[in-house]
C-alpha cells in the first residue's frame, strides 16, 4: 500500500495517493465530506475505527505518539494497538498514517520496504523537522488536540 498525503477539516478526510516510488511533493486534497470508508468499512473493528478517527485529525505538520493515540481513542494501555491498526489498514481507507511516532519523537516503522524512509519524507514535506539524531521537536511539532474535537471525531464514527 503506498502512503498517502491527506488534507482534512475536523470530521472530515480526504486522501489520494502521492507516493509512487520516487520521493514526490504530498500534495493535500481537500473535502467537505465526512469520511464515508471510516463509518462503513465492516473489516474495522470499533476500536481500530476510533484510531483511524484520531490519526485523521491530526492536522498536517504535527504529530503524536501512538500512546497518546490510544489515550484519544479511548485506550490509554494499547499504543501497541495503534501500530497495529495503522499496519493492517484497509487499502479504502486513506488516514495520514505517518504523523504518527513513538514517544521519543522518532519514526518507529519498520525498515523493510522503505517505510521509515517514507514516512520522514512525508513528515519532512509537511515542514517537520528532525535533529541530527533523528528527533522530531515535540515542543514545535506534538499535537495537543482539543477534547471537544475528539470527542466530536470519535461520535462520527
Amino acid at each position: 500500500m503506498a502512503p498517502r498525503a491527506c488534507a482534512y477539516t475536523p470530521l472530515t478526510v480526504s486522501c489520494r495517493s502521492t507516493y509512487s516510488g520516487a520521493h514526490e511533493s504530498v500534495t493535500p486534497a481537500v473535502s467537505a465530506s465526512p469520511p464515508e470508508a471510516l463509518r462503513s468499512s465492516r473489516s474495522v473493528t470499533p476500536l481500530a475505527r476510533r484510531i483511524y478517527a484520531v490519526v485523521s485529525a491530526i492536522p498536517q505538520g504535527q504529530i503524536l505518539s501512538y500512546r497518546k493515540v490510544a489515550a484519544l481513542a479511548g485506550r490509554p494501555r494499547a499504543p501497541r494497538a495503534v501500530g497495529a491498526a495503522l499496519s493492517t489498514m484497509p487499502d479504502e481507507m486513506e488516514i495520514p498514517w505517518w504523523r504518527v511516532v513513538n514517544s521519543a519523537g522518532r519514526v518507529a516503522t519498520s525498515k523493510i520496504h522503505h517505510t521509515a524512509q517514507v514516512q520522514r519524507a512525508l513528515l519532512e514535506d509537511e515542514g517537520v523537522t528532525f535533529s541530527d539524531g533523528g528527533h522530531i521537536d515535540w515542543d514545535r511539532f506534538g499535537w495537543t488536540a482539543d477534547n471537544d474535537v475528539i470527542n466530536q471525531i470519535l461520535e462520527a464514527c
